[in-house]
Parts: C-alpha cells; sequence; structure tokens
C-alpha cells in the first residue's frame, strides 16, 4: 500500500476530532473521503501531511512511518495537498509559482550555484520544461506570464493541482477543489484528474461536498461522521449503505 492510516485518533482537549479512523490508499488510485461538516476530514488531511500529530495511531508511506515528522519532511518523502482556501504566491506570475512549487526538491548545490554549473543549468532547463508540461496538462499555457491574483477562480485551483504535481508528489490529497466551480468547471476538473491518474498513474485522495464528483471519480469512499469511520468500499455499495444515507447522503443519494 502507499498511505496506511491505523487506528488514527485525534483529540483537541475535550474534543474527540477522529476515532480510531484506518483506512489504505493503494498506488495509481482515487480515494474519495466524505461526511458531513465538523466529521473531521481535515483533521484527517492536517494529519497526514504533518500539520499536526495524532493522539494515538499511527501513518505510513511507503512503508516508512510518517506520522508526527514535519511538514516539509512529509512533502520532500511525496506527499503533497492542495487547500480549502486556494494559496498561491499571488504577486507571482503562473511561471513563477510553479518554480517555486518545484524548489522544495531541488538538491542544495551551494558552489554549484554560485559558479552555475552545467549541472546547475540543465536541472533549472528541466525544471522550466517540467512546469511547462503540467501547465500544459491543466490548461494554463497561455497563462505564463500572468499574476496568480489575476487568475479567474477555476483557473486558480489548477494552478493549485499544477503546484501540488510539481513537488513530484506520488500522493496528492485535494482538499475541497471543486468549492466555487460551476458544472462545466467541475466537470473538466473531474476529466483532469481522472485523466492524471490513468495515464500517469497519479495517486490522488479527494475531500470534497460535492458527492457526485465523488461518486463519479473515485475507485474508492469512505465515509466519516463525528470523527469515525462508518462506511469504506466502492461508490456504488457505499451510496447504498443506510448508515451512510441515515448520516449523510439522504437524497443526495439519488443517481
Amino acid at each position: 500500500m502507499l498511505l496506511s492510516v491505523e487506528n488514527v485518533s485525534r483529540r483537541f482537549d475535550a474534543i474527540v476530532a477522529l476515532d480510531d479512523v484506518s483506512f489504505q490508499v493503494r498506488p495509481g488510485e482515487v480515494f474519495g473521503i466524505i461526511g458531513p461538516n465538523g466529521a473531521g476530514k481535515s483533521t484527517l488531511v492536517n494529519l497526514i501531511s504533518g500539520v499536526v500529530s495524532p493522539t494515538s495511531g499511527r501513518i505510513s508511506f511507503e512503508g516508512a512511518l510518517i506520522s508526527g515528522r514535519k511538514p516539509w519532511d512529509i512533502a520532500a518523502r511525496g506527499i503533497s495537498r492542495t487547500f480549502q482556501i486556494v494559496r498561491l504566491y499571488q504577486e507571482l506570475d503562473v511561471l513563477e509559482n510553479m518554480l517555486l512549487a518545484q524548489h522544495l526538491h531541488r538538491r542544495p548545490q551551494p558552489f554549484a550555484n554560485l559558479f552555475r554549473t552545467t549541472a546547475v543549468r540543465a536541472e533549472k532547463r528541466q525544471m522550466l520544461e517540467r512546469a511547462e508540461e503540467l501547465l500544459q496538462q491543466l490548461g494554463l499555457t497561455g497563462y505564463l506570464s500572468q499574476r496568480a491574483d489575476s487568475l479567474s477562480s477555476a483557473e486558480q485551483r489548477r494552478l493549485q493541482v499544477s503546484m501540488a504535481l510539481a513537488t513530484g508528489a506520488k500522493l496528492v490529497m485535494l482538499d475541497e477543489p471543486a468549492a466555487g466551480l460551476d458544472g462545466g468547471e467541475v466537470e473538466a476538473f473531474r476529466e483532469l484528474i481522472l485523466g492524471l491518474a490513468g495515464t500517469q498513474g497519479r495517486t490522488f485522495v479527494l475531500i470534497e461536498h460535492n458527492v457526485g464528483l465523488v461518486m463519479s471519480m473515485c475507485d474508492r469512499v469512505m465515509v466519516l461522521n463525528f470523527g469515525r469511520k462508518i462506511a469504506e468500499g466502492p461508490p456504488a455499495a457505499v451510496r447504498a449503505n443506510p448508515e451512510v444515507v441515515a448520516a449523510y447522503l439522504g437524497s443526495r443519494a439519488k443517481p
């Protein structure tokens, strides 16, 4: 398994945000997480990315324990994320945002950088090529020199995903990526992620309130309610689970 979450709980004083949650994410799949507001979805993302540590339990990535490690260490190991509220370097242009995202995975070469060696020039050229390739895949080729704050909401979200991929991440967690997008933009986003997962073997964890989007694009879905896992499985099975319908889906479970 690529990611393993084992019996993880997180308490904030008397509040139990997550209670004994376990699941695994396989390489190359799109894994969905849904649940009502306050179910513990954002806490779970923060635990995996190292923003907070679990009160109990363990989180492993590629067989190595990562729970309790710093966010930059976890990111360097191959886990990246987006945020509900888009976080970009708003005063910089699209290409500069992409190059900064890749900086995390550059090898420190103080003397090589000082003398601008052939290796350094080649690495910078590779970073530029990678940025342009990813921006093309996300439909942002014509925006290289545009400031991030001039992009539409949908374009900013695509740039945020592109930056997450630019880090070289093996696992990308998408936190409410469809927020603020209209129907056409949501469908374009769906096709984009499925394309990246299908053609490049990318692995995604999708945390999303848009149940239709989750059910239509995820290989497996986990449902949280009041910090507990109440269901996990293929979308059709989760959609039909009586406990899930009662807790969350209700009439939205209809096709």
